[in-house]
């Protein structure tokens, strides 16, 4: 993602303070470009007592995010407004369970307790309890990776492309061939 006040990556660090009281070996990875708030969010890892467990690595290529997605346990999404986070699927694919606010269309994307964890926006303690659940639940750990799998399969290109197809025919959109990669040019999974 990025340090935006989009994705609240403050809010990621607030809870990680809470899931490091309980889980002194926990780690946490920030990947993403700076877009006003890098410094802010290091200086309240500071202050909270877990900048060295905090990694700040920049922003990924996609060679760097698979090896960072296949060495992850969980990923928070702790964004204060979107719709059909990339970054959500992409971590399903890997199998990693998801938490995230449910804030815009997440909670469309994401059904509570099927695919994903949805918290409410701002509330660091709902999501470090949420990791905890993860952490002492493995069977449901096991459930979600695998039903976020499923979920990212259901969202690739090739199983959404029909739907364009016949949106497009349903409202009058001059044929063309959708053969290639989406419009947006955004990350495929």
């Amino acid at each position: 993602r990025a340090f935006h006040s989009i994705y609240n990556p403050e809010l990621a660090i607030e809870a990680f303070a809470l899931i490091c009281k309980r889980y002194s070996n926990a780690t946490l990875v920030m990947a993403g470009v700076d877009k006003g708030l890098e410094a802010t969010v290091k200086q309240l890892a500071h202050d909270l007592n877990v900048y060295d467990k905090v990694q700040f690595p920049g922003f990924f290529d996609e060679k760097a995010k698979r090896r960072e997605f296949s060495a992850a346990d969980i990923y928070l999404n702790t964004n204060n407004i979107d719709n059909m986070p990339v970054a959500v699927i992409e971590a399903c694919a890997f199998g990693l369970p998801v938490i995230g606010t449910d804030v815009g269309g997440i909670g469309s994307l994401l059904n509570d307790g099927v695919d994903g964890l949805l918290v409410p926006a701002g509330d660091p303690g709902r999501i470090a309890a949420a990791v905890s659940r993860l952490v002492e639940d493995p069977e449901l750990t096991g459930r979600l990776s695998q039903n976020g799998r499923l979920l990212a399969e259901r969202s690739s290109w090739e199983s959404v492309r029909t739907c364009w197809e016949n949106l497009f025919r349903e409202i009058g959109f001059p044929e063309r061939s959708l053969d290639t990669a989406p419009i947006s040019g955004g990350s495929t999974v």
